[in-house]
């Protein structure tokens, strides 16, 4: 499996040295889309693959540019839920293949208290990457959560620090991130199961 890697410049300074240190090397996502990722990339130190809360930050507004598919939302008003933001492509392979996982897992975990967001990003092939034909592949995907296009097409993905798509963040209730990879199912999954067990 091909991952398509991309170089992240909007990751600040905090989180930057927190996922280099605790988070996982970047990893095959399909045939998704990547950029380089950074070159001095340290090895994983612990044995969890989420980063535990004494060394968790608060995550990133989303910036919006407009929301396809649901009511707007803020990550403020969905404290005290576990949320799983959805970076995709429309043009992404390995989020094609991603997308039928997250809606079954929104339909699963909703009513434990997940919330995921969608959030449509262009770094490349924008063109191609029209509102119309977002809210088309939505559609068409059975989306059950909100979806959002990211402002200027990468302004949240820059500023989480993502490396490509499919690239999911998971906040914790209070909002802290807790994880930020490639999507992988059985990673993503069992992460969000244990968020969801733990208390406010």
């Amino acid at each position: 499996m091909i991952a398509h890697q991309i170089f992240s410049r909007g990751l600040q300074a905090t989180l930057l040295g927190l996922l280099l240190a605790i988070t996982a090397p970047a990893q095959d996502a399909g045939s998704g889309s990547t950029r380089q990722s950074p070159p001095e990339a340290a090895p994983p130190t612990g044995g969890s693959i989420y980063v535990p809360v004494p060394e968790s930050v608060p995550a990133p507004v989303l910036q919006v540019q407009q929301w396809v598919a649901g009511s707007p939302l803020t990550l403020e008003q969905l404290k005290g839920k576990v949320v799983l933001l959805d970076m995709f492509q429309i043009i992404c392979p390995g989020c094609h293949a991603a997308h039928p996982h997250i809606v079954k897992m929104q339909q699963r975990y909703g009513r434990e208290g997940l919330q995921v967001i969608g959030l449509a990003v262009a770094f490349e092939h924008q063109a191609s990457q029209t509102p119309d034909r977002i809210q088309a592949y939505v559609k068409r995907n059975q989306f059950n959560f909100p979806v959002a296009i990211d402002r200027k097409l990468t302004a949240t993905f820059e500023s989480y620090g993502a490396r490509g798509t499919p690239y999911v963040a998971l906040l914790d209730r209070q909002g802290r991130l807790r994880h930020l990879d490639f999507y992988r199912p059985e990673v993503v999954e069992g992460i969000v199961e244990d968020l969801l067990k733990e208390s406010e």
